[in-house]
């Protein structure tokens, strides 16, 4: 008997009146079932659990079909941030940022830090469009966070 007709049949009330050919009638149903359950599953054990992923695919076609120096692509493939980038390179390895607020130089953009053992945010200045300094601010030191933009 097929392993999925087996475990219908196990998860039948008994004294229900279940036949060979009717539980072959729902056998297709139910391995369907399964074998979608299994595509779930087996997506959710390899699937990411970083919140960026999403954005893996758009790095990737983003490297694929820009010439990037070696030093930003290796950066963008980490997702990570380093200085040299443009808006759109940083979009692409951190996502979008917390706030976002206009400077003397430039616009700043903050992102939360990764680590959470040590909270804080990443300060991201930009000046004439390209990353010109980035800065780790810790938690407690609020007042060298830009106001919040609208």
């Amino acid at each position: 008997m097929l392993p999925a007709a087996m475990l219908l049949l196990a998860t039948v009330p008994p004294g229900l009146p279940l036949s060979f050919s009717s539980l072959l009638h729902c056998t297709p149903a139910v391995v369907s079932l399964l074998v979608y359950l299994g595509a779930g599953l087996g997506y959710a054990l390899v699937a990411s659990t970083r919140p960026d992923d999403a954005c893996g695919s758009a790095r990737a076609h983003y490297l694929a079909t820009h010439t990037v120096p070696p030093r930003i692509a290796a950066a963008l493939r980490r997702g990570n941030v380093t200085t040299g980038m443009t808006p759109r390179q940083v979009s692409l390895a951190r996502g979008v940022p917390r706030t976002r607020a206009d400077a003397d130089n430039g616009p700043v953009w903050v992102y939360d830090a990764r680590d959470a053992r040590t909270p804080g945010w990443l300060r991201v200045a930009f000046d004439e469009g390209r990353v010109a300094t980035l800065r780790y601010v810790p938690a407690s030191e609020t007042s060298l966070l830009p106001p919040a933009t609208p």
